[in-house]
């Protein structure tokens, strides 16, 4: 991939998929190549799901697993897109292991990619000012511009606007 290629994350979620078409559409209007990176990282809240995956073939590796996994993820996403996906040529796939901000940001640099998309989900309207996961990590520490797309999770207004009641108070006494 060169500096014109653009890097995504994807976690299987529909976060991570949300951000894949939006980088598939900004590719294939842009011309740019498309590295879709998976990091293969088994946390406590998740274990054990690379291996219901694999079914029958629990003696596959990991990483072969996760290669399916992804390209499976790919072709799904793409398909309900309701606009062709990038021709497969334009799409490089890559499965690492690790931890995910560390290894995405080693891949960013490695590759020379032009940015990286990823996809976050936004729980409150509050968690943007303290939003402090794998997202949050790597929009401190990328030397690369970092979009995110928000899968935004509904509240009501009136819970948003109690929220920010406070800030928007001591903002006020600060700037009166």
């Amino acid at each position: 991939m060169s500096q014109t290629s653009l890097l995504v994350p994807v976690d299987f979620s529909p976060r991570s998929a949300a951000a894949l078409r939006y980088a598939a559409q900004l590719a294939a209007t842009s011309g740019t190549g498309l590295l879709v990176l998976h990091v293969l990282h088994e946390s406590a809240h998740q274990a054990g799901s690379y291996r219901r995956f694999a079914g029958d073939q629990m003696s596959l590796p990991l990483s072969q697993v996760a290669q399916t996994m992804l390209d499976e993820f790919i072709l799904r996403v793409c398909d309900n897109t309701g606009s062709p996906c990038l021709p497969r040529p334009q799409i490089e796939t890559l499965v690492v292991d690790g931890l995910p901000a560390n290894r995405i940001l080693e891949v960013a640099d490695r590759y020379e990619v032009a940015q990286i998309i990823l996809g976050t989900s936004i729980r409150s309207r509050m968690s943007r000012f303290f939003h402090d996961g794998v997202a949050g990590q790597i929009g401190k520490l990328s030397t690369r511009p970092v979009t995110l797309i928000h899968e935004v999770w509904p509240e009501p207004e009136e819970h948003a606007a109690a929220e920010l009641e406070p800030l928007l108070a001591k903002a006020d006494e600060i700037h009166p």
